[in-house]
C-alpha cells in the first residue's frame, strides 16, 4: 500500500508540473498577441509586454496602434511591417526611426482596397540590442461601399449631435443603415431612376424598389424620382409610386427654369411642417439648376417639399432670404425646403475651392475638364473640408434656416 501511495504521489507531481508548464505557454502566447503562426524565434527573451494591436481601417489605409509596457524615460526603435501573404518574421534592414514611448501608432497608407494585411511589430530599446517581435495581427482595408457607409454614419452622427440638428434624407445606394440598425437616425430615403432613367426613352423594365420597400417597412419616409420623357412613362411611374406608398416626383432630365409639364401631383392647401406630411416634392440637385428663374417659378406652385442644391449656378451658398421665400408658396402655404449636399464631389467655383488646386490638384481630387470633381470621399482632408472641420461645408449649410438636408451621391461607394 505504501508503495502504491508513493507511486501515486509521483504521478501527481508530474501532472502538476505539466499543468504549470502548459499554463506558462498560454501566457506567453497571449503576450505575443494570440497569433496562430509560430514566431518563437522572433520573440524569445522578450521581457516587455504589449497590448494587442488595434486597428482603425479605411478604404486605402490602416491606422495601427499599440501600448508598450516600458519605463517612462525609455526611447525605443520600432518597426511595424506588413505583408499580404504571411506575418513578417524579420525587420527591414534599412534606415530606422527612433521614437519616444508615447508615439505608439502608425498610419499605413496607399494600400489596396478590400485587402487583408498581416502585421508584425518589432522593437528594441537601444541601437545595439537585438530586435524582438512582440505582436502580430491582421486587418482588412475597407471596400469603397463599406467606406461610404462609415462616412455617412459619421456625417449623420455629426448632424444629429450638432447645435443645428436638422432632418436628414439619404439618397441612393445605401443599405448600410438598414444592415446596421440605424434607420431611426434618418428621416427619409430617396431613390432616383426607380422605373425610368434620365436618358430619353430609357426604361428600367423591372423597377428597382427593394431598398425603397425596406425603408417603407421600417417606417422611414421613402421618396422616388423618375425621369419621364413620355406621358406613358409618367403614368406608369405615378402608378408605381401610389401603389407602393412612396412620395414620388416625375421630371424631365433637365429643369433649369421651369417646373415639369406634368404639374404638381397631389396638390393640397395644408401647411407642411414635417416630412411625413408631404404628399409631393420637387427635386433639382445640380448647382446649374439652382437659378433665380427656377426659384421664382417655384414660389408660385404648391409643392409640399422642395429639394435644391445648396449652391446656386454661380457657386454661392443659397441665402436665408431665398430659403424663406421658398418655404412659403404664393398662396401663403408653409412648406419644407431641404438642401442637397454631394458627399463625394467638390465644385471649383465655390469658396471651398483652394486656388492652388487650379495649378495642381491634391491626391484626393480627381482630374476633370469641368466642375464638379470627384473626391476620395474617405480621405481625411476631404472629411475635414466636408464636415469634420471648423468652417466645413456642412457646418455652414446647417447654420442656414433650412428644414433638412439630403445627403447625396451615396452610390459613389460602388465605384472602383
Amino acid at each position: 500500500m505504501r508503495k502504491f501511495l508513493r507511486l501515486f504521489r509521483g504521478y501527481a507531481l508530474v501532472f502538476l508540473l505539466l499543468c504549470v508548464l502548459l499554463s506558462g505557454c498560454e501566457i506567453a502566447q497571449t503576450v505575443l498577441g494570440g497569433s496562430d503562426s509560430d514566431s518563437s524565434d522572433d520573440s524569445s527573451g522578450s521581457s516587455s509586454t504589449v497590448s494587442s494591436l488595434s486597428f482603425e481601417t479605411n478604404v486605402d489605409s490602416i491606422t495601427v496602434s499599440w501600448e508598450l509596457d516600458l519605463a517612462d524615460d525609455d526611447e525605443i526603435y520600432y518597426q511595424l511591417r506588413h505583408s499580404k501573404s504571411a506575418y513578417p518574421t524579420d525587420v527591414f534592414d534599412g534606415s530606422l526611426v527612433k521614437l519616444a514611448q508615447d508615439i505608439q501608432s502608425a498610419v499605413d497608407s496607399d494600400l489596396d482596397i478590400g485587402t487583408r494585411y498581416y502585421y508584425s511589430l518589432f522593437y528594441k530599446v537601444d541601437a545595439s540590442s537585438d530586435w524582438e517581435k512582440i505582436d502580430e495581427d491582421t486587418a482588412y482595408t475597407l471596400y469603397t461601399d463599406e467606406g461610404m457607409g462609415e462616412v455617412i454614419e459619421d456625417i449623420v452622427e455629426y448632424i444629429n449631435d450638432s447645435d443645428y440638428s436638422t432632418s436628414i434624407i439619404i439618397q441612393n445606394g445605401s443599405t448600410y443603415f438598414q444592415s446596421n440598425g440605424l434607420q431611426d437616425d434618418i428621416d427619409g430615403y430617396l431613390q432616383t431612376a426607380v422605373n425610368f432613367g434620365p436618358s430619353t426613352g430609357t426604361a428600367i423594365l423591372e423597377p428597382d424598389t427593394d431598398t425603397l420597400d425596406d425603408y417603407v417597412d421600417d417606417d422611414v419616409v421613402s421618396l422616388m424620382v423618375d425621369y419621364c420623357t413620355q406621358s406613358i412613362q409618367y403614368e406608369a411611374s405615378q402608378y408605381l409610386g401610389n401603389e407602393s406608398g412612396y412620395i414620388h416626383f416625375q421630371r424631365e432630365a433637365d429643369i433649369l427654369t421651369d417646373i415639369p409639364a406634368y404639374g404638381v401631383y397631389g396638390d393640397n392647401d395644408d401647411n407642411i411642417s414635417a416630412l411625413s406630411s408631404a404628399a409631393n416634392f420637387f427635386y433639382e440637385t445640380t448647382p446649374s439648376g439652382n437659378t433665380s428663374a427656377l426659384r421664382d417659378t417655384l414660389d408660385d406652385n404648391g409643392y409640399d417639399l422642395i429639394i435644391l442644391n445648396a449652391f446656386d449656378v454661380n457657386g454661392d451658398l443659397i441665402s436665408n432670404d431665398d430659403i424663406a421665400d421658398l418655404q412659403t408658396d404664393a398662396d401663403g402655404k408653409e412648406r419644407l425646403l431641404y438642401l442637397y449636399v454631394d458627399i463625394d464631389k467638390i465644385y471649383s467655383n465655390t469658396d471651398y475651392w483652394d486656388s492652388d488646386w487650379d495649378t495642381e490638384l491634391p491626391e484626393w481630387i480627381s482630374e476633370s475638364e469641368d466642375t464638379p470633381h470627384d473626391t476620395q470621399f474617405w480621405h481625411p482632408d476631404w472629411k475635414v473640408l466636408l464636415y469634420n472641420g471648423e468652417d466645413s461645408i456642412l457646418s455652414d449649410i446647417l447654420k442656414l434656416d433650412l428644414d433638412g438636408v439630403v445627403l447625396g451621391d451615396l452610390d459613389a461607394g460602388a465605384r472602383d
